[in-house]
């Protein structure tokens, strides 16, 4: 007897938003792993596999680090309501 599965799998758990939508597709489109992702921000892989998945969302300092190591790509206001990314001539210099 042959069976054919015409439906796809349905996905299980809480829907990606477009925020972590957009920060795991910017991670696969630049070519960075988690790993390195992980390295460059300071938080572990799992953080980095939590927030991808949305299931966490970061702090604002650590919103602020996936601004600009994506060079705006996923933006501050993306993860914090209301708030912008900074402009380069606002940014504070160290």
């Amino acid at each position: 007897m042959q069976t054919s599965m015409t439906t796809s799998p349905k996905r299980r758990g809480r829907p990606r938003s477009p925020t972590t939508s957009k920060f795991s597709a910017w991670l696969d489109a630049a070519g960075i792993t988690r790993d390195m992702a992980a390295d460059k921000l300071g938080v572990s892989r799992a953080y980095i596999d939590r927030l991808a998945r949305g299931e966490s969302r970061p702090s604002l300092p650590l919103a602020a680090k996936i601004d600009a190591f994506s060079k705006g790509a996923v933006a501050l206001a993306a993860w914090v309501p209301g708030a912008s990314s900074p402009s380069p001539s606002r940014r504070r210099r160290p």
